[in-house]
């Protein structure tokens, strides 16, 4: 159901689920950004998930179902130094995957 909202910001009615329109949002992260710069490690991720990204746009990559249940999935970087190589899982079992890692590394 569509439902239309008022920005809080500027006033101009949206379909968002937020409080903001997407052009306030967008200048809200602008700024947000240069006083919140990335650290390298997040900055190197980040590529990876973009180029990975424009592949998958552009048909290099094939979008495949979760391989635990078969639902409409997401992309996952097991070694983010070959972005091209990913794994599709759900959301549930992709933040499954990081909360057993997570854990793991913790015990390690």
């Amino acid at each position: 159901m569509l439902v239309i909202r008022e920005c809080s910001k500027c006033g101009k009615s949206h379909s968002r689920k937020h409080y903001w329109c997407a052009d306030c949002h967008a200048s809200y992260m602008r700024q947000w950004r240069k006083s919140h710069p990335l650290t390298p490690i997040q900055a190197y991720k980040d590529r990876s998930r973009s180029y990975a990204g424009t592949n998958k746009r552009r048909g290099n990559i094939v979008e495949k179902p979760c391989c635990i249940c078969g639902a409409k999935a997401e992309m996952h970087h097991e070694d983010y130094s070959e972005p091209l190589k990913v794994d599709w899982f759900c959301r549930e079992h992709h933040l499954l995957l990081h909360k057993i890692k997570q854990l793991c590394d913790r015990g390690s």
